[in-house]
């Protein structure tokens, strides 16, 4: 998946992230008229300018699966949820910093195929 707002040069590209990507999402997510992307990459969860500077990066324990974000709390600023093979939903503010994280239960229908805090992923958020 591209995305560009403007048109770009043939390097900008074929810049490559050097990790694993998991998930991609865009969103003004602090409130400047801008769109940001969210990057689940790897262990990380990322949040990126448009030119492609990184603004914020945090660490995971284990792999980010997936990354979504909306204004949850109604404050004119984005959240992002973060997915991880951990079992565990990450949610972060638009500077990056953790607001909360909790232990996701199993999927009761398919508890055979999924350890008892099973695997989980963010499908989208509504306002």
């Amino acid at each position: 998946m591209r995305l560009f707002s403007e048109p770009v040069t043939v390097a900008q590209r074929d810049t490559r992230v050097p990790f694993r990507t998991n998930g991609l999402a865009t969103l003004d997510v602090d409130g400047d008229g801008q769109a940001e992307i969210l990057a689940a990459t790897s262990n990380q969860a990322q949040c990126i300018r448009g030119e492609g500077t990184v603004i914020w990066q945090r660490e995971l324990p284990k792999e980010a699966l997936c990354i979504d974000a909306c204004d949850l709390d109604n404050d004119g600023k984005g959240e992002v949820v973060v997915g991880g093979k951990d079992h565990r939903l990450y949610c972060f503010d638009y500077q990056g910093e953790e607001l909360w994280s909790v232990l996701t239960p199993a999927d009761a229908a398919y508890p055979e195929r999924e350890p008892k805090t099973g695997m989980v992923r963010v499908v989208k958020c509504a306002d």
